[in-house]
Order: C-alpha cells, then sequence, then structure tokens
C-alpha cells in the first residue's frame, strides 16, 4: 500500500501564525519612535535612533529613565506606546509559545518519520491490532510466509 502526499500533510498540526502582532508591534515601533521624535525635536538635539531606543525600552518594559523630560503629553504619549506595544509583545510570545505546545503534543516530526517509514516498506503485510482475531490472523500469516 502506497501513501500518498496527502496523508503526510494531513498529519501537520494547525500552527497560529503571529503575523497580526508582529504588525502591531512593527507599526507601535515606527509610531513610537517618530512620535518621541516630534515630541523632542523643537526642544533638544535628538536623533531618530535616540527616539527608537526610547520607543524599545518603553515596550520591553526595560524602564531606563527618559532621554529627554517628558511634559503631559509627553507621557501619556508614553502610556500609549507602552500598553500597545508590551500587549503586542505578549500575544506575539503567546502565539509561538502555543504553537511550541502544539508541536510538541503532536509529536509532528515523529508522526512524519513514521509515515514516511510505511511509505518506503515493500511487500509487507502490517497486522493492526493483536486481539484474539489478530492473533489468528498473525498465525495464519507466520504459516503462509
Amino acid at each position: 500500500m502506497r501513501f500518498n502526499k496527502k496523508l503526510i500533510k494531513d498529519t501537520k498540526p494547525n500552527l497560529k501564525k503571529p503575523i497580526l502582532p508582529f504588525f502591531v508591534l512593527l507599526i507601535t515601533n515606527i509610531v513610537g519612535t517618530l512620535g518621541y521624535y516630534l515630541l523632542w525635536s523643537k526642544d533638544y538635539e535628538i536623533s531618530l535612533f535616540d527616539s527608537f531606543y526610547m520607543t524599545f525600552i518603553t515596550i520591553t518594559t526595560i524602564g531606563y529613565a527618559e532621554l529627554y523630560p517628558l511634559n503631559t503629553v509627553g507621557r501619556i504619549f508614553k502610556v500609549a506606546i507602552a500598553l500597545v506595544g508590551i500587549s503586542s509583545l505578549f500575544f506575539m510570545f503567546t502565539i509561538v509559545m502555543e504553537n511550541l505546545f502544539i508541536l510538541q503534543i503532536n509529536n509532528y516530526g515523529r508522526k512524519k518519520k513514521m509515515l514516511k517509514t510505511v511509505e518506503n516498506l515493500k511487500n509487507h503485510t502490517i497486522l493492526i491490532g493483536y486481539g484474539r482475531v489478530g492473533q489468528l490472523a498473525a498465525l495464519e500469516l507466520l504459516k503462509n510466509n
């Protein structure tokens, strides 16, 4: 009996893709970088990298002090960046960890290897079940080689 590729494909677990939280995180980084740049550029000599760094330490909850002082609008902006960025970061990590758990539970690699091994067998008989009838079938198979 030959197994087709569809059987191997059907054993793949249904994994989630962290596309949405990735794009939210990317957009949050862009908005945060530009936002900090606009907040500080009129009063201080700031680079885009400084703005990105401020966004990064906000989203990753490293929590160093601000590079430059923030007014009330800046603090509200920082809270918004933190809420959206941290939420999307944890959402993305949750999806990745869930996928690892699904792969571990389903043991996809072992199933795929077993199906390929069975597919490569030639002139074999596979006996499934070794109950009362299975034992009789096994004896009959042994008798007839």
